[in-house]
């Protein structure tokens, strides 16, 4: 028995990122981000 589906927490055309095991500081991987959203 699979666990039933849990509703979306974004909309249709988002994503979400979670980076549990990403080492480095909050200030280096938000720069990132920044490249990926521009």
């Amino acid at each position: 028995m699979s666990k039933p589906a849990s509703p979306r927490k974004v909309g249709e055309k988002e994503a979400l990122a979670v980076a549990t095991t990403v080492r480095g500081s909050p200030q280096k991987l938000n720069l990132v981000a920044a490249l990926i959203r521009n």
